[in-house]
């Protein structure tokens, strides 16, 4: 299982903000949890959220395959498959060659927390 923690834009104002890393570091971290509760807990989760709705206007977060496949998954991680997650953060905002010492610890603390705590490589994408 892939998770992805997209950007975020405290104001809408993308860039090197290290709030905005806060935010996407916080989320990756709270994510954690999902890898020991149940693969049922984790699919009903994703039915739950797989769309949204936003002043009026609905979409699905479902970027790949359908809603059948994901509910093939849902058997098979409730009975044969163990789930492995990778976790990234995706900030394209951030310019590599000029990110701050601040962003680069916190983003080394996650790396190391996930990797800690739950054996998850984090990958960080950026500009």
């Amino acid at each position: 299982m892939h998770l992805f923690h997209l950007k975020y834009a405290i104001g809408g104002a993308v860039g090197n903000n290290i709030d905005n890393f806060y935010q996407v570091c916080g989320q990756a971290q709270k994510s954690v949890n999902w890898k020991y509760k149940s693969g049922k807990d984790f699919f009903d989760q994703l039915f739950l959220k797989m769309e949204k709705t936003e002043n009026g206007l609905t979409c699905s977060r479902l970027i790949k395959g359908t809603t059948e496949q994901l509910e093939g998954l849902l058997t098979a991680a409730k009975w044969t498959k163990q789930i492995r997650f990778h976790m990234a953060i995706v900030q394209p905002g951030m310019a590599k060659a000029n990110v701050s010492e601040g962003i680069r610890l916190l983003l080394g603390t996650t790396a190391h927390y996930l990797h800690i705590v739950a054996n998850i490589d984090l990958m960080v994408y950026s500009s």
